[in-house]
């Protein structure tokens, strides 16, 4: 293993973790808003009434009607189009949205650890500063040559157009001499 991937792998549990929590909160703000709406998808998150490719907004409602059905099963008997909903959360979505959550972060760190080994090269020694690589951190290297670099990493939250959550992890090497 390369020592910047020996460095930050400690690192993967609590990413993981992390990844778990927020699907877990986010479950439990879909049950709210659900809860809210007694228990009916067609309030909660309403299908657009069209779907046009070039509206933001329907987009983000077909979205959100998606991911609340993800969650959700809809209770069987007497639906129509346009009537009610009625739909409670379902224990095996959960689990199976918590687990690619977990898999998406494992997945990401994974990418982002091979492209920080591609990006620094060979080194001698690393240590990693910070609670988090992906957050906020200073990775301190040494080349074999004795060299010595710093690297931080801080990440950026952003929100595609279908409302779907991802995030980047700029890394950047800090001039000699700089604290950043």
């Amino acid at each position: 293993m390369n020592k910047i991937e020996q460095a930050v792998a400690p690192l993967k549990v609590d990413a993981i973790a992390k990844a778990r929590q927020f699907a877990l909160e986010t479950v439990a703000r879909v049950a709210a808003d659900l809860a809210a709406h007694d228990w009916r998808l067609d309030l909660a998150a309403p299908y657009p009434r069209h779907s046009n490719t070039f509206d933001a907004a329907a987009m983000a409602a077909k979205a959100k009607h998606n991911f609340y059905s993800s969650l959700a099963d809809t209770k069987p008997g007497g639906y129509r189009p346009g009537g009610p909903r009625p739909c409670a959360i379902s224990e095996e979505k959960v689990a199976r949205y918590v687990k690619q959550t977990e898999d998406d972060a494992a997945a990401s760190y994974e990418a982002y650890v091979a492209k920080l080994v591609r990006k620094i090269g060979e080194v001698a020694d690393a240590k990693l500063h910070g609670e988090a690589v992906w957050n906020y951190s200073l990775l301190h290297i040494e080349k074999p040559d004795g060299a010595k670099e710093t690297w931080k990493t801080h990440m950026i939250t952003n929100c595609s157009v279908h409302g779907k959550l991802f995030n980047q992890w700029p890394t950047r090497k800090l001039k000699h001499g700089t604290r950043d």
